[in-house]
This record gives C-alpha cells, structure tokens and sequence, in this order.
C-alpha cells in the first residue's frame, strides 16, 4: 500500500522473509506487526515488551496502571496492545491518512482487534488538541511524533511541557520516544526538565541481539520526565537490564520555547 499527503509518502511493505508488515513514512520505519498467527497482537519493533516502554508498561500495570492514556502519534497503533481493562487509550495524529492505514485490518489489526472502548483518535496537531482535554485527566502522555526525517520542535518546547503537565494528574509523568539517527534530542529534554522543575531519565535500548532483532524487536531510545521520581514508582530501579541514566546537565542550556529552538546544534 502506498500514499502521499501533506506530511510525506507513507508505505505499507511485507516482509518477504519475516511476513511482518511495516509501515514507512519517507526513510524513517514507525512500527510492524506480524498479522498472522498467536503474535498478533504482539507490540514489535520500538514497542517491543522487551525494549524501554515495555518497562514502562510492566511497572505501570496492574494496580499500578494509568485509567487514561493519552499518546501523540499513532503509528500503527502499536501501543493500544498494551492495554489493560478499563483503561483508555487518546491518539492525537495529524495525518488522516495515518488514521485509515492503522485501522485498515488488511494493513494491520492492533486496532482493529482491541475492544471497542479501548481507544479514540483525535485527529489535529497533537499539541493543539490536546489543550481541549480535560486538566488532570491523564496519568500518562506519551509523545511519539519525532522521526528522523521532521523534529515537531514545537512538542518540544517550555510551553509544550507545561501544557502537558496541565493535562496530567498530580503524579502523572510523560514518556518521549526519540529514537533518532541524526539528533541528539537528549540534551533537549535535559534543558526542558531543568526549566521545568523536573527530572528527566533516558534509557539506551541500542544493542539488541540478533535473535531478538529476527522476531521484531529494534534499537530504541526513550526518556521519561517528571516532576518528582517518586511518580515513577519501580522504574528507576538500579538492578535492571536497562538502566534508566537521569540527565543532569551541569550548566542547563536555554529551553527551547515557542520563540526560540535550535535544531542545529543538536545534529
């Protein structure tokens, strides 16, 4: 399947060896899924249970589990086989045209095969939609807008962070997946948490063996931020496999805002 819009070329490719299908925007892969058998509703790729927001998951389940999540970018809908019952998942894409490949069962099924009050789509710019939701009605949002070909600079910025905190509840948090080959946007982050009042951890999922490279999984980097680390309950723990590195620049940069960001110096 392919088509162009506005934001790019997208294209749905299956994997002649794997059978997994992927979806493709320019040169930049935003998830896969194996379509046929018990793997199904199995989260690959950058989601992976294995990977960084895996960990997350698995911390926040349970009694431990957000009600209300609410995720910018939508991807293949991956993150939606995460989901627990009663919990509700918001999707805030720009690109319609995102919208009709994840719910496309011919394309891919996350959707498609989640219960019916597992998820809504809000379709707009993610920063913008999101100012009409509720204050205090999300215990998580995660921002999974950045790809290697466009930086949304303005999800990124003071006055981004603090709308989110806005939509938070009291001990909710925000997760930011920047896997990216050509920007470092950790520093990014460092700054906005400094500015912020808040600690920011990133976990490098870069080495993944082979055989986990063959069912699915693939190299991430991943941040979470928050405003006490006491919010994030057992993530953090020292023992695991893939430690959460808090960034602690010791003379914060300028944050970047609404009149001021530098990609530049982040390549």
């Amino acid at each position: 399947h392919g088509e162009r819009t506005f934001f790019g070329v997208h294209r749905v490719l299956r994997d002649a060896q794997t059978g997994f299908h992927e979806l493709h925007h320019g040169r930049t892969m935003h998830g896969m899924q194996c379509v046929e058998g018990p793997r199904r509703r199995e989260p690959l790729a950058y989601f992976h249970r294995a990977g960084p927001l895996g960990r997350v998951f698995r911390e926040f389940s349970g009694e431990n589990a957000k009600s209300r999540i609410a995720v910018v970018g939508l991807g293949t809908g991956t993150i939606v086989s995460y989901r627990e019952p009663g919990q509700h998942f918001t999707f805030y894409e720009i690109d319609p045209a995102i919208q009709r490949i994840a719910e496309s069962p011919g394309l891919f099924t996350y959707l498609s095969d989640s219960e019916p009050d597992a998820y809504d789509i809000v379709l707009g710019d993610g920063r913008v939609m999101l100012t009409r939701a509720a204050d205090g009605s999300f215990g998580m949002i995660i921002l999974d807008a950045f790809s290697s070909d466009v930086i949304p600079v303005h999800l990124l910025t003071r006055e981004a962070i603090a709308l989110y905190y806005r939509k938070l509840a009291d001990d909710g948090f925000l997760v930011f997946h920047i896997s990216n080959p050509h920007v470092n946007l950790g520093s990014v982050l460092g700054n906005l948490a400094a500015d912020a009042n808040s600690r920011c951890w990133i976990c490098r999922d870069q080495f993944v063996p082979p055989d986990q490279r063959a069912t699915g999984r693939e190299p991430t980097l991943y941040a979470v931020m928050a405003r006490d680390k006491s919010h994030l309950k057992g993530l953090l723990r020292i023992d695991s496999d893939l430690p959460w590195i808090e960034i602690t620049p010791k003379e914060p940069g300028p944050a970047w805002t609404d009149d001021f960001s530098d990609v530049f110096n982040i390549l």
